[in-house]
Order: C-alpha cells, then structure tokens, then sequence
C-alpha cells in the first residue's frame, strides 16, 4: 500500500506533467488570471469581493491579478450606476476570445494525456477525482 509521501509524491509529478504539457505553446496567463476570466464568463459580471472570495485570496490580492487582466485588455471595470464605490468586473471580447483559445488547447492536451490511460482506466480516474474533489 502507497504511503501518503508516495501518493504526495505522485500527485506533484502528475501536477507537473500536466503543467508543462498545458503551458507548450500556450499563452501566457497564470492559472488564478484564468480561472478568473472563466469565472466572470459564467457569472458576466463580478466584484473585486466575490473574485477574491472565489480564488480565495484576500482582496489585495485580487486586486493585482485584477489590474494585469485589465492592463492587457482581457476584462472591463464598470461602476454601478446606483452606487458608484461599487466596480464590476466584465469580460471584455478580448478576453473572451483567449479563454476560448486557451480552453482548446487545454483540452487537446488534456485528450492527449488521457490517452495513456484506456477507458476503463479514465472512468475510474474521473470517479476518484470527482469522489476527492467532493470532500
């Protein structure tokens, strides 16, 4: 049976793999940047608060990550026209069009890398994932 040093062990080479195959040939976003834009393509339009909350950084933090999105163009700030203190975030076109690039290529990657395992053996591999990230 593997120690948890083994399965530590594993779990950063694996991290690792993934990594380098993902960032060949990719653009350059950090993992937070990208998360970040996908998850303002969900929700259309977020608060500093509810970025930091979701990347789980304090709000200086986010704030960085924030003014290097909007600096490339890949996000908007709008105030709120009833409260002005309030600033959403918007995904610009920009921005969208780079997730949609960046997904592609993660996901053929990703199809690349499944393709050590069979079908049984990526079923299995989807259920532990799913079962470790549930909690």
């Amino acid at each position: 049976m593997p120690t948890t040093q083994n399965f530590i062990s594993q779990f950063f080479a694996v991290g690792r793999v993934i990594k380098h195959q993902m960032d060949s040939g990719s653009p350059r976003i950090t993992l937070p940047q990208l998360e970040t834009l996908r998850f303002l393509q969900e929700h259309r339009a977020a608060s500093m608060r509810q970025i930091a909350d979701f990347l789980a950084v304090t709000p200086p933090s986010a704030t960085i990550a924030i003014k290097t999105l909007a600096s490339a163009g890949l996000i908007s700030r709008r105030r709120d026209n009833r409260n002005r203190r309030m600033v959403y975030l918007h995904l610009t076109k920009k921005g969208q069009t780079l997730l949609d690039t960046v997904f592609k290529q993660r996901c053929l990657t990703f199809r690349q890398l499944l393709r050590r395992l069979n079908k049984t053996e990526q079923q299995e591999l989807f259920r532990l994932m799913r079962k470790l990230a549930a909690g």
